[in-house]
Formats: structure tokens, sequence, C-alpha cells
């Protein structure tokens, strides 16, 4: 039967080869048994691609086009609020309080508007040792009357010494316009050492309190001008 030996002559000879790869494949070490690991292959990652509207966008593929982003997220672009939220906070400052500039245009109109009704030697005038006129305490209302403008006093501050034989107040006067709006104000003091008092003691008291105010009233009216 020729065809049988022939069959299993194939057999044999394959059996054969399969032992010669075998010890080929899995060499024995004296003294140990090597394992032989076949490295597994490693796959390059890819550039992520990203597909809009059925079409592959080749012309970024490491990051998305937030512009195209509406059509997943609605009119809402979450890249887009970042950016501007990041754009805020950078941009953001610290705002400073209103100062006061000082009185306005109009305010400074009708005070010189005013002061050409005032009388010298009745509402200003010279004092003795002083160069040049003095706005008084009677032309300092009268201007205020005019304008419209009203005043508020406050008293700091009043000091005694017995000791020394002093006494000093300190007196804060603002200017209101009709509004009631604050537009000017000073700060005046007067003592028992000022030569027109110093005569007088603590009996100057209440003409301590009238000279403190007065000034103050005075300079108030000034910083309008």
């Amino acid at each position: 039967m020729p065809q049988l030996n022939e069959i299993r002559n194939i057999i044999l000879s394959m059996k054969a080869q399969s032992k010669a790869q075998t010890k080929n494949e899995v060499p024995q070490i004296e003294g140990s048994a090597a394992l032989v690991i076949e490295p597994q292959p490693v796959k390059i990652a890819e550039n992520m691609q990203l597909i809009r509207g059925g079409k592959l966008d080749n012309s970024r593929s490491d990051m998305p086009n937030t512009q195209n982003l509406r059509g997943q997220y609605g009119d809402t672009d979450p890249l887009q609020k970042q950016e501007k939220a990041a754009r805020s906070e950078d941009s953001s400052e610290l705002v400073e309080p209103s100062k006061n500039e000082g009185p306005s245009v109009d305010t400074c109109g009708k005070i010189k508007n005013a002061v050409k009704e005032l009388i010298l030697n009745l509402d200003y005038g010279p004092i003795k040792g002083i160069k040049g006129n003095i706005l008084f305490k009677k032309g300092a209302l009268k201007l205020l009357r005019l304008c419209g403008y009203k005043h508020s006093d406050q008293l700091l501050d009043k000091t005694v010494d017995v000791a020394n034989g002093f006494l000093g107040y300190t007196c804060k006067v603002v200017i209101l316009d009709e509004n009631g709006e604050p537009i000017a104000e000073a700060i005046a003091s007067a003592n028992s050492k000022e030569k027109k008092f110093e005569d007088k003691g603590f009996s100057s008291d209440s003409m301590l309190v009238t000279m403190a105010e007065k000034r103050a009233l005075i300079q108030a009216v000034k910083e309008l001008l």
C-alpha cells in the first residue's frame, strides 16, 4: 500500500521538523532553565483627529477648534466661557472710592457773584497788624445767605490746664449747599494764651468758643472762593 506508507512518511517528517523547531526556540542553559519571552509589538499612538459634520478635519489634529463646538454645546461654548472668565479676572481692578474734588464750578460762580455784594468795612476790611483786607464773620454769613447755603458747627476738643492757666477750644465748620450736601469744611482753634485773651484767664471761656467757631466759618467760606 504505497499511498499509506507515503502518508506515514509525511507525518513522521512533520513531527521531526516540529521537534527541531522546539529545540531551536527554547534553548537549554546548564544549571538553569532559560525562559524565552517573545516581546510584544509596541503600537505607536497616532495623533488624535477630530471629525466634524461627518468629515475629517486635518487642520489641527492635536486640539479641537473652539469655533466648531457650538453644535455640541449649544450657543454657550465652555472653552470660550473659561477664556472670558480668565480675561475678566486679569482685567479686574480695585475700585477707588470717590474723592471730594472741592466745590463745583457752579458753586464757585455763585460765591464770586455774591462777593460783589459785600460792603467794605462792614463785611470785610483791614485789621490792625494784618496786611490786606480780612473777611469778617458778618460777610461770611452774608455770602452763604446770598448763595442759599448753610453751615453746621461741631466742637472737636476742649483743653483745660488749670496749673498753667490754659484753656483752649477747637471747632469744625461744614458748609452745606442747597441740597444739604457738604461742599467745604475747615477746622480752627482759640486759646487763652493768645494776646487778646491772656489777661482774661478762664473768664474768656465763651469768647474762646465763639472765636474758634468764627475762624473755622471764615476759613470754610474762603475755601469756596
